[in-house]
Formats: C-alpha cells, sequence, structure tokens
C-alpha cells in the first residue's frame, strides 16, 4: 500500500511508515488545531467499548502540504492520551502510543467512502460546504486485539489519491467432483 500527491509520477517504490500509512510518503506538516474531552457516542462509542457519555480524548489535526491543507484527522482516543497533550505536535500518536502508554498497535482496519465536507472540515480544508472529499475511517487495534483508536481522515479530493497494492497467489486446484471419471475407474 502507498500513498502519492496527485499530479506527481507514481513512485517505484512504496514507502513503509508505521506511524501513519495514509501520509506515509507525503513528507506533510501535521498541525494540532484542537485538542478535548468529549463523551463517547454511538459507533466510536461501541467500537472503544464505552459506555455513552463516557470521556475520551479526541485530537484533530491538519496536514499541510506546500503550505496548503491537504488532510482533516480527527482521532478519538482513551482518555488517559490527553497526560501527552504537549507531545502530539512533535511526535506520531502511534510513538506516543506504544512508547508513552506501553499500548501497543497491531493493525488498523480502514474503510475508504467518498462523502461531503462539513462545516467544520471544509473550514480546515479551505474548501466549499459540501465540496467532496474522501473519507478514510480507521478502526486500530492493539496486539491483543483490543480496539484503541477511531480516527476519521478527511482529504481533499483535488489533492490526494490512495493506492492500494493486492498481491495475487495462485488459484487452488478445486476438488474433483465427486462421480469424477477418476473414482469411476
Amino acid at each position: 500500500m502507498g500513498t502519492r500527491r496527485v499530479g506527481e509520477p507514481a513512485r517505484s517504490k512504496y514507502v513503509s511508515n508505521l506511524s501513519d500509512p495514509l501520509h506515509a510518503t507525503l513528507a506533510s506538516d501535521p498541525r494540532v488545531v484542537s485538542s478535548e474531552m468529549v463523551s463517547a457516542r454511538g459507533p466510536i462509542a461501541d467500537f472503544l467499548g464505552l459506555n455513552e457519555g463516557e470521556l475520551l480524548f479526541k485530537l484533530i489535526r491538519v496536514h499541510y502540504l506546500d503550505n496548503e491543507p491537504l488532510s482533516v484527522v480527527e482521532s478519538y482516543l482513551p482518555a488517559l492520551m490527553q497526560g501527552a497533550i504537549d507531545q502530539y505536535p512533535h511526535r506520531s500518536l502511534h510513538d506516543i502510543m506504544w512508547n508513552d502508554f506501553d499500548l501497543k498497535v497491531a493493525k488498523s482496519v480502514h474503510t475508504i467512502s467518498v462523502s461531503r465536507a462539513e462545516t467544520h472540515v471544509a473550514n480546515l480544508l479551505r474548501i466549499g460546504l459540501g465540496d467532496p472529499v474522501m473519507h478514510v475511517q480507521a478502526s486500530t487495534y492493539l496486539q491483543d486485539g483490543r480496539p484503541i483508536r477511531w480516527t476519521d481522515n478527511f482529504f481533499r479530493e483535488d489533492r490526494y489519491q490512495y493506492t492500494a497494492e493486492f498481491f495475487w497467489e495462485p488459484p487452488q486446484s478445486p476438488a474433483a467432483p465427486s462421480g469424477s471419471q477418476q473414482e469411476r475407474s
């Protein structure tokens, strides 16, 4: 899997970056625009195993590329992660979770869709209300399988392209159907 800026030639190699696979090859500049404790609601509460109204930490960052906004990243994290607020402008969430909180992230599942920019996203991306954005909802899990982070990524459709590379194995030979020629001989 890799990412690249629209308008650039495709890279011949894909760059791996455990801290943020969606921005890995872009050299973007993430900036914290807000952080607050919020009440867990709906699918986020369900995913994180929290009761409605329990507190969690919401961190919003905007990634800039060439001093123009590329994406808005809204992360919902355990409340204890608010304790590292001074680190978020300088380090990746992955690094902070792994090294400061001993939260060993193992995988994330990304669901990609096209949506319309809501007011707060449109303002942060400097696009029109209702303009198309690529929405990548990422559900992140620890090594022991526990869910740990819900992230909504909103990318400007005119500045971002998502590329996934799949490797195919040869198909397995189907089992001979019963009553085949070989069984009758």
